[in-house]
């Protein structure tokens, strides 16, 4: 599983994304995301006072600093919706999961399966 930066937040939300997704799939899962969310979330991390900035940094100190989350290096410039479609349409077995329902079209339209999260079923479906 690849997951963007949306998926990430949602650990603010009061949602495990990673024990959601082990739920669904009935098993153990190998997490992956990109250097460049990484770095996204480092970022939005910076803003003090905001809500985003509050669900970055939970994000960073309980998913990806814990090891949970492996973090592929791919020296991708730019922004991370960018950075994961270049990524996702070199390696289509990776299954990217996202909330963000614009890089979510794009990702389906090269072939790569998606999962996102339904706030009003409170799980994750193929997207």
């Amino acid at each position: 599983m690849l997951l963007d930066t949306s998926a990430l937040l949602l650990l603010y939300e009061g949602v495990d994304p990673l024990q959601a997704i082990e739920d669904l799939l009935q098993g153990r899962v190998e997490f992956y995301t990109l250097d460049a969310v990484v770095k996204e979330l480092r970022s939005l991390a910076e803003r003090v006072g905001s809500r985003k900035g509050r669900a970055a940094r939970l994000a960073l100190q309980h998913i990806v600093s814990s090891g949970a989350v492996k973090t592929i290096e791919t020296g991708f410039a730019g922004l991370a919706d960018e950075a994961i479609v270049k990524f996702a349409s070199l390696h289509k077995d990776f299954i990217v999961v996202t909330l963000d329902e614009e890089l979510r079209r794009r990702l389906k339209e090269l072939g790569v399966r998606v999962l996102t999260w339904w706030f009003g079923r409170r799980r994750f479906s193929a997207g």
